[in-house]
């Protein structure tokens, strides 16, 4: 077996809970593009995609999955964005917890234009009020996607910026606790036109 593969790594993840989690996961997984940019998002209703503004920015257009998208909110502050987009049927509610713990292990899912649905496998290095730091590998396109515990549930939204720690710098995630409050604004503000598929 591959030494480097999650189940080697993470003995806990037998190959067939693997693979189950993934099937779960990737349903929620969706492509960001737009003019300029190329991202990931997270399908959290039939037709809302939760990703991150600096995809975004300042071009004119954005889709999910080749269908033109609008934005419902974005909030620079925090990179969080919710938009609109064509209608998806989903098996499964998307589960968010505010924060993981530190060496919690943890699956980033993300996309590169031709490989949709990458994965890896890591850990949770520091946890901080608006901040995850966590050893997974982060490529361009991985920036919008959710960072999951084995259990399944969301617990981060992948950035582009980097952190550091005293090894060096690692990828940081917007916390669940954050993503919640920025859903739940808009929930409020919104209803019932929003369909939002999350708990937690």
């Amino acid at each position: 077996m591959d030494k480097n593969s999650p189940v080697t790594r993470f003995p806990f993840f037998s190959r067939t809970k693997l693979n189950e989690l993934l099937t779960r996961i990737r349903q929620h997984n969706v492509y960001v593009d737009t003019e300029e940019n190329f991202g990931t998002g997270v399908r959290i209703g039939p037709t809302e995609v939760l990703s991150v503004y600096h995809v975004k920015e300042a071009d004119s257009w954005i889709r999910v999955n080749g269908h033109p998208a609008e934005i419902v909110h974005h909030d620079k502050k925090t990179d969080l964005l919710l938009l609109t987009t064509a209608p998806c049927r989903i098996s499964s509610e998307v589960q968010i917890k505010p924060y993981p713990e530190v060496l919690d292990p943890v699956i980033s899912i993300g996309n590169l234009k031709r490989n949709p649905g990458l994965f890896d496998v890591g850990s949770v290095m520091k946890v901080t009020k608006s901040r995850i730091y966590f050893s997974n590998r982060l490529v361009d396109g991985f920036s919008g996607g959710a960072l999951y515990l084995y259990t399944g549930e969301l617990v981060g939204m992948m950035l582009r910026e980097q952190g550091e720690i005293e090894t060096g710098t690692i990828p940081v995630a917007v916390p669940g606790a954050i993503i919640k409050k920025f859903l739940s604004e808009i929930k409020r503000d919104t209803e019932p036109q929003l369909h939002l598929d999350y708990t937690g």
